[in-house]
């Protein structure tokens, strides 16, 4: 190293102690492993770049400046330098004189550029990967602030995690190439509202749009096989309807929980029927959870034009799964549910035109009436109204204490004027 730039910084056995406060850049010597603490955020954080001969020396470099040159000449890669050339500010990656990595504006690739290894956290904007780039790496943009990014028609493969907390990540343009989206590839990407898969796309492996909490529209491409478990366990409040297409063969479980609808084209095999009612119907200590102090719900299903309702719990799966590939039976959908969301399914499909739960709904009718209450489903309760015959303790205080509810009240009045009903306060 030369004698200028060795006084740039002072060296205590192995560790880098302290920088001179007028020095712009710093060479790292290869004998150098630690770096002091103090050093690191008040010194070394503050440079235009730092220079590193040996890579293991950023594992120790706990606040790296915006822009890292690495001039290591070995075959360095490993899940430890991934994850400290991940660190917070770093905006550029440079490496010189090395047979095995290079870089391009900014990102790591292999020497042949067949794979994209890695993209500082701090890039922003929109990137266009080269063509030619195989595959993205494990983690590769994780943590990034990328807005956009184009996928080259030659790529291959997206590693786990590839774009996992991307929360600046709102347009992906997957090109011509890649025909499966890796595990988990993009969890988290918190701002993504719009999915358009491309008609190349054979598999959606599990968890790949986890928590993409803003997604509220997925058009999914006809071609597509196999969306694995958890792939679209979105979370998402705003989801639209998705529409499955013909080709897809397997749907598993949690996947569009928070959907509108999900629709079908034609009216499903027995396969896929099973696997609708096995994925969508809940059991248990989970279906209890998920319903406790909140809104009445089923899954609604469209098939080939005709709504039916998936109680969220049901008492014999195959005889729903049979269901569903009879539509003149919809209607007939919630007494194969049990209890409550036997109830939930009969209210959803009485308000959707079957007349199939009337009878039912008359006979629990207070059941019913508590939990629409409970639930704020007051448009519910006016359209079951005329099946109820008697009024309970909460439609009272409803129509008697909630001043928001007078739409209710007055129908409430209403149906005891004309005599409509056996109610009696």
């Amino acid at each position: 190293m030369d004698d200028y730039l060795k006084t740039d910084m002072t060296e205590f056995g192995l560790t880098l102690k302290s920088i001179n406060p007028s020095a712009e850049w710093i060479a790292i010597p290869p004998e150098v492993k630690w770096v002091d603490a103090d050093c690191s955020m008040n010194q070394l954080s503050a440079l235009k770049y730092v220079e590193v001969q040996d890579v293991q020396v950023l594992l120790a470099i706990m606040y790296p400046p915006k822009k890292i040159l690495i001039t290591d000449s070995s075959r360095f890669w490993n899940v430890d330098v991934l994850g400290a050339l991940g660190r917070e500010s770093i905006q550029e990656i440079e490496i010189r004189n090395n047979k095995y990595y290079t870089s391009e504006d900014g990102i790591v690739y292999t020497k042949d550029k067949k794979k994209l290894l890695k993209c500082p956290p701090e890039r922003t904007g929109h990137i266009v990967i080269p063509d030619g780039v195989r595959e993205i790496g494990e983690r590769a943009f994780a943590n990034s602030k990328v807005e956009s990014i184009t996928f080259p028609d030659s790529l291959r493969e997206i590693g786990y995690e590839a774009f996992v907390h991307c929360t600046k990540l709102n347009q992906i343009d997957f090109g011509r190439g890649i025909k499966e989206i890796g595990k988990t590839a993009f969890e988290w990407c918190s701002v993504l509202t719009v999915l358009k898969l491309p008609p190349q796309i054979k598999k959606i492996c599990e968890y790949a749009f986890r928590n993409c909490i803003n997604l509220k529209k997925v058009i999914l491409n006809d071609g597509l096989k196999m969306i694995s478990y958890g792939a679209f366990d979105t979370h998402s409040a705003n989801m639209e309807s998705v529409k499955l297409p013909k080709s897809l063969k397997h749907l598993g479980p949690d996947n569009f929980d928070t959907a509108k609808s999900i629709i079908l084209n034609e009216i499903p095999k027995k396969v896929f029927a099973k696997q609708l009612v096995e994925d969508y119907t809940l059991s248990g200590v989970e279906a209890l959870n998920r319903m406790e102090g909140s809104s009445i719900h089923a899954t609604k299903l469209e098939i080939a034009g005709k709504t039916v309702y998936l109680p969220c719990v049901v008492s014999d799966k195959k005889a729903m799964a049979n269901l569903l590939m009879h539509p003149e039976r919809y209607g007939e959908s919630y007494a194969i549910g049990v209890d409550s969301f036997a109830c939930d399914a009969a209210v959803l499909s009485y308000m959707a035109g079957y007349e199939e739960p009337k009878e039912y709904i008359m006979q629990n009718d207070i059941r019913i009436a508590d939990r629409l209450v409970d639930a704020g489903h007051y448009e519910e309760i006016i359209k079951c109204l005329p099946l109820f015959k008697d009024c309970t303790v909460k439609l009272i205080d409803a129509m008697t204490q909630n001043s928001d509810n007078t739409m209710l009240r007055a129908y409430l009045l209403e149906y005891m004027k004309e005599d409509k009903t056996d109610f009696d306060i």
